[in-house]
């Protein structure tokens, strides 16, 4: 039986940066109380809005529909797009042919996997393995130029590793009655048979509209426990292009190791080039919060980046 594991390389590890490792234990705890809404800090920051929020997320679009890839349709030899794959218990690779035909066509379901014996091809016994599925599109639909994507791996680790190691090579993919070789690929493992995940593809490439902005905090020196500590952030545009707060982001913030997640206050809805609009905050000080120094830890996040990020020592009393 297969198992599936998130990896492939562009995923969710983006998620790991300061204000997450600042709240790995993180609580979030409940709403503030509507009193604190609309409150206004000096030096025209604009006011804190009660608006908590949920970490954000997306779904890729899927690719339109189109019908199946003939071999014409591809590229006359599959390359090996990635090995190993990090996973440590397979000889595994990323096999990728590309749609060289007129127009968008899509490969699904699991493809059969051949082996030239001799004068002839034999089709490879299906083994066990693990598919690195955590962030890919099935079926693959790909345009003119565009690629997709079968994982193979044999796995090592049968009979402690210790036993004869076997070789999987002169590998081919069969696409209807048509053979597309694999080239230069060869997959070793002392375990019999070679595992063959569905075709897919990967999501496309984003990047967060607000990756450019800085953030820096103003929180004075100190804060009380069991009381709201409030705060300014500064969000600046360093670059010479408008950015718009379009969608209007969420942002993350902390004490200790206490985080919670909120709306912005997106009323200005654009930061200006080369501008800084300034934010007031309120943040719960938890009453258990233990006194002495901590840190003020404020992100922020959409759907597809953390950005922005700041942090700022404080001083918890009683």
């Amino acid at each position: 039986m297969t198992r599936e594991r998130p990896a492939m390389g562009r995923t969710m590890a983006i998620l790991a940066v300061v204000l997450l490792a600042l709240t790995a234990c993180a609580t979030v705890r409940g709403t503030r109380p509507s009193s604190m809404s609309g409150t206004t800090v000096a030096n025209n920051a604009l006011p804190w809005i009660d608006e908590p929020a949920t970490w954000p997320s997306s779904s890729p679009a899927r690719p339109p529909s189109a019908p199946a890839c003939a071999a014409a349709d591809l590229s006359a030899i599959a390359a090996v797009a990635d090995r190993r794959l990090g996973i440590s218990q397979e000889d595994a690779a990323n096999v990728t042919v590309t749609n060289v035909g007129r127009e968008r066509c899509t490969l699904s379901g699991t493809p059969v996997l051949l082996t030239h014996v001799g004068a002839h091809d034999e089709r490879v016994p299906t083994g066990n393995g693990i598919w690195s599925s955590g962030s890919v599109i099935r079926p693959a639909s790909i345009a003119v130029g565009e690629h997709a994507f079968v994982q193979v791996a044999k796995t090592i680790a049968c009979n402690g590793g210790t036993g004869d190691t076997l070789t999987a090579s002169r590998l081919a993919l069969l696409v209807g009655h048509a053979r597309i070789p694999i080239s230069g690929l060869t997959l070793s493992g002392t375990c019999p048979g070679v595992f063959v995940s569905p075709w897919f593809t990967l999501p496309p490439e984003t990047r967060s509209p607000f990756a450019g902005l800085t953030a820096s905090i103003d929180a004075g020196a100190g804060a009380v426990r069991g009381k709201p500590l409030t705060y300014t952030v500064d969000l600046t545009n360093p670059s010479n292009v408008p950015v718009a707060l379009d969608p209007c982001p969420a942002y993350g913030e902390s004490i200790g190791k206490h985080m919670r997640l909120y709306r912005l206050n997106c009323a200005p809805r654009v930061i200006g080039p080369e501008s800084t609009l300034r934010f007031a905050m309120v943040l719960d000080v938890p009453a258990d919060l233990a006194p002495g120094a901590t840190v003020v830890g404020w992100q922020l996040i959409d759907a597809t980046d953390i950005s922005a990020s700041a942090t700022r020592p404080i001083t918890v009393t009683d």
